[in-house]
């Protein structure tokens, strides 16, 4: 009875016991479920709010983006503009340069002709003069010498005026035609070196008569040029005789032939002549005047054609004319035709032995 009754009393507060354990663990898992909830809540709302952001701070990159590639459009656009301004500027001037080039050159080959054509009937108007001159003397002489009781006159003399002053109608002639409307040449194989020996020979009687020694201080053998045989022969023989006519008797007219090292082949003729003066040197070059007497040349006479038909001549042929001289110290009149002329060259040594007449 009294264990009975302690036992239902130890019972009855077990039962009691477990209610309140099981209403306090249902609380507890109310309480987490809340939570739990609430988290889940609480996740989602800045899960949310992130994806807000990034989506405010994506619309905001790609406006930015958008704006800037539209800047640097816009600023291309500017650019290429400009670049285009500049290069039309550029080109405006270039065509107005080219214009004023144009113009200056017009104008120069205009003066050019123009002092040419001056010079071409000063030219004519001094040759005309001296063959009036040679023809007067001529006729004077043979007069002199039909006359009854005159004195004897030597044939020779009139046969030499007569002589010159054929000589003078060819090269002004040649001359003539030169300037004018020259001749297509006929190029061909010339062996430099055989025709320097053919010069020196044929110029040789002429310098005799004058006491005038020729003389070839060195020719390279071996040197052949595609060139118009007959005008490279002419133009050079023409400086010969020039060098000739104005070197005082006892003096020398000296040739050489030489191969340059950059291919060219130079033909020079150097006197001991009167020279010429350096005012004159420039006219010469152009084939346009001649010295005077107060110049270098010995009165009586002109300075000749020779190097105007030289320089004429070898001009046609592709090359060019070099002149130094020296008043009273002789000049030095040189042909030179260019690398592309030369088809052979067997180089000599030093000092070969020239040729002399």
């Amino acid at each position: 009875s009294a264990l009975a009754q302690a036992r239902a009393t130890f019972e009855a507060e077990i039962s009691r016991q477990a209610e309140i354990h099981s209403q306090a663990l249902s609380n507890a898992i109310e309480q987490a479920q809340s939570e739990f909830v609430a988290e889940i809540e609480n996740l989602e709302r800045q899960h949310s709010q992130s994806l807000r952001s990034l989506k405010e701070q994506s619309d905001l990159e790609i406006a930015t983006a958008l704006a800037s590639a539209q800047n640097d459009r816009l600023a291309a656009e500017r650019r290429h503009e400009a670049e285009i301004a500049a290069l039309k500027s550029a080109l405006d001037a270039s065509v107005d340069l080219q214009g004023e080039h144009a113009t200056a050159i017009r104008e120069a080959t205009a003066a050019e002709y123009t002092g040419k054509l001056h010079a071409a009937w000063n030219l004519a108007l001094r040759s005309t003069a001296a063959q009036s001159n040679l023809a007067a003397a001529i006729a004077s002489k043979a007069s002199a010498a039909a006359a009854p009781g005159a004195m004897s006159v030597d044939s020779n003399e009139i046969e030499r005026a007569a002589r010159s002053l054929s000589n003078l109608f060819a090269s002004f002639k040649l001359l003539a035609q030169s300037m004018t409307s020259p001749v297509p040449s006929k190029a061909t194989p010339v062996d430099v070196s055989a025709m320097a020996t053919d010069i020196a020979t044929q110029a040789g009687r002429i310098a005799r008569e004058r006491r005038v020694e020729v003389r070839s201080s060195s020719i390279e053998p071996g040197i052949i040029v595609m060139a118009d045989e007959g005008r490279l022969r002419y133009a050079w023989m023409s400086l010969v005789i020039n060098a000739i006519r104005f070197t005082p008797a006892g003096g020398f007219v000296d040739t050489t032939v030489e191969s340059r090292e950059d291919g060219a082949v130079c033909i020079a003729v150097s006197d001991s002549g009167v020279g010429i003066a350096p005012l004159k040197l420039r006219e010469l070059r152009t084939c346009l005047d001649a010295a005077n007497s107060e110049n270098g040349v010995r009165p009586g006479e002109s300075a000749g054609l020779g190097i105007p038909v030289a320089t004429a001549l070898i001009r046609q042929l592709g090359g060019s004319i070099e002149i130094d001289s020296q008043l009273g110290n002789g000049t030095r009149a040189a042909l030179v035709l260019p690398s592309r002329n030369q088809i052979h060259a067997q180089h000599s040594q030093p000092g070969v032995a020239g040729l002399s007449a």
